[in-house]
């Protein structure tokens, strides 16, 4: 699917030194470890495998979001001192907004499926109904980014716009405009 990369094939290597490196059990390494009584093992390894995976996908994603921190300070650094708290309260209120539409349409018209004939936008996952818990790592990362893309121009309109007209701009962004780019590249 879309959201995120196939397996890795299976390396030659004995199952132990597959799994340190990274790659998944092929069938063989399986096989290997059913015949020398270790089969019991597969489940947990690839369990294992998984919940890494999501633990870095996790942490990448919270480095991202980290970056909303760094434009608020940017941001901050290039206002009059009056304006300090407006403007992170600003930076706030953008993640809130940019979360409530990527969570309502945003992530459905990134990735979920164009089935129908749509090449344009995606067809589901509208309000993540039908998306697959597990995968919740993969909506944050893609929020994180989505949020990010929104916030780059919260510098450039600093002390020049309205709370609410600020926004809602950042909600559309979020919901709209960026999805739309990321599903047709």
């Amino acid at each position: 699917g879309r959201r995120g990369a196939g397996a890795v094939p299976g390396s030659s290597t004995t199952a132990p030194a597959a799994a340190m490196s990274g790659a998944r059990l092929s069938e063989s390494d399986k096989a290997l470890l059913a015949e020398k009584g270790l089969g019991f093992l597969v489940d947990t390894i690839e369990q294992t495998q998984r919940d890494a995976d999501r633990a870095f996908v996790i942490h990448a994603a919270a480095l991202v979001f980290l970056m909303q921190c760094g434009f608020a300070m940017l941001t901050v650094g290039c206002v009059r001192t009056k304006n300090t708290k407006y403007i992170l309260l600003k930076n706030l209120l953008d993640s809130c907004a940019s979360a409530l539409g990527f969570w309502a349409v945003g992530y459905g018209i990134a990735y979920g499926a164009s089935e129908g004939g749509n090449p344009i936008i995606g067809n589901e996952y509208f309000f993540l109904v039908g998306f697959p818990m597990e995968d919740a790592h993969l909506w944050f990362f893609q929020f994180a980014f989505a949020a990010t893309a929104a916030t780059i121009v919260s510098g450039a309109v600093a002390e020049r716009t309205k709370l609410v007209a600020y926004m809602l701009y950042s909600g559309f962004l979020t919901a709209f405009v960026y999805p739309v780019v990321v599903h047709w590249v």
